[in-house]
């Protein structure tokens, strides 16, 4: 991810980096599911495969269990991706002030 401005994470496991690297370069979009411990960085391939995604024009939804979940989430990737010019928005029970955007199904 360095050509694109974003430093990779080092955790310090192998397997995780290698699933990462899975993860970011599946040009056929195949689904990849993660079982791992907690702290294990399931978390951040997620984070990875999106912007991946983001930065070759395709829209994401990050989808997560719950609000404060949905709240946290979207306060870390605006702050460290919105420099970047990527455009995001939270959708929860509290926060409907972007449900007027349209979601449409892609090809």
């Amino acid at each position: 991810m360095r050509e694109y401005g974003v430093l990779d994470y080092e955790k310090g496991s192998d397997e995780i980096a290698a699933l990462s690297s899975k993860a970011r370069n599946d040009r056929n979009n195949n689904n990849l599911l993660v079982i791992a411990p907690t702290s294990s960085g399931k978390t951040f391939i997620g984070e990875m495969a999106a912007i991946t995604q983001v930065i070759h024009q395709k829209k994401v939804i990050y989808l997560v269990p719950l609000r404060s979940f949905a709240e946290e989430k979207y306060r870390h990737f605006k702050n460290l991706y919105s420099s970047y010019g990527i455009e995001m928005v939270v959708s929860t029970r509290d926060h409907r002030e972007d449900d007027h955007y349209e979601f449409y199904p892609g090809r």
